[in-house]
C-alpha cells in the first residue's frame, strides 16, 4: 500500500525526483516521438477501408505528439515540484473546550485509481500529483498511446528510483482492453478514491 512505498520520503526528494523526471522526458524527447508515431500508424491501421478521411485526420490528430507536447510535460513536472509540499501541512489548529490543542493537518488518501482516455501531459500530471501529496496511483490511459506511454512510463520510473523514490510509487496498467477500466472500477477496498 502507500503508506509503505511512500511513508517518510521527505518533500526535497521528492521535489529532487520530479525535476529529474522532467529531465529525463527532456532527454527521451525522439523516444517518445518515435514510439507516439508508432501508436499513430496502429491507428491509421485500425481504421482499415474506412474511407472516412475525415475521421481519420481528427483521430490521428488527437493522438499525435509534437516536441512542444514533451517540452510541456517536463515543464509541468518542474512547476509541481516547485509547489509546496502538501503531505503533513497543517491547514488549522485550535484549542478544545478543556485546552486540548487540536491541528488540522493533510494527509495522503492512500490508492488513487486513474482512468482516462486523455493525452500523456494527463499521464505525467496524475502520477506527478500524486507521488508529490504522497499517493500511490494506479493509472490506466488510453490505448490509443500505448507505445507512448510505455517509453515515458519506463523513463520516468528509472529517474524517480534513481532518485529516491521506491519502485511501486505508481503503476501504470498496459492492457489495452476496455474491461481494464471496469475491472478498475469495481476494485473496491483496494482503492482509496478513483478519478
Amino acid at each position: 500500500n502507500s503508506a509503505s512505498v511512500l511513508a517518510g520520503i521527505p518533500g526535497p526528494v521528492k521535489d529532487r525526483a520530479l525535476r529529474a523526471m522532467a529531465d529525463r522526458l527532456s532527454s527521451d524527447e525522439a523516444a517518445i516521438l518515435s514510439a507516439n508515431e508508432k501508436d499513430v500508424d496502429a491507428l491509421a491501421k485500425s481504421f482499415g477501408s474506412d474511407l472516412n478521411k475525415d475521421r481519420l485526420k481528427a483521430a490521428v490528430a488527437r493522438v499525435r505528439m509534437v516536441a512542444e507536447d514533451v517540452k510541456e510535460m517536463a515543464e509541468r513536472l518542474r512547476i509541481i515540484a516547485d509547489q509546496p509540499d502538501p503531505e503533513r501541512a497543517v491547514t488549522g489548529r485550535g484549542v478544545r473546550p478543556g485546552g486540548p490543542q487540536v491541528s488540522r493537518v493533510r494527509v495522503p488518501i492512500g490508492v488513487i485509481g486513474i482512468i482516462s482516455e486523455l493525452n500523456p501531459l494527463v499521464t505525467v500530471e496524475s502520477i506527478a500529483l500524486c507521488l508529490k501529496s504522497g499517493n500511490l496511483s494506479v493509472f490506466r490511459g488510453a490505448p490509443d498511446w500505448v507505445q507512448t506511454h510505455e517509453v515515458i512510463g519506463r523513463g520516468l520510473r528509472e529517474a524517480a528510483q534513481q532518485n529516491g523514490i521506491p519502485d511501486g510509487a505508481w503503476v501504470l496498467i498496459d492492457r489495452p482492453e476496455k474491461e481494464v477500466a471496469v475491472e478498475l472500477i469495481r476494485a473496491g477496498k483496494a482503492l482509496d478514491a478513483i478519478i
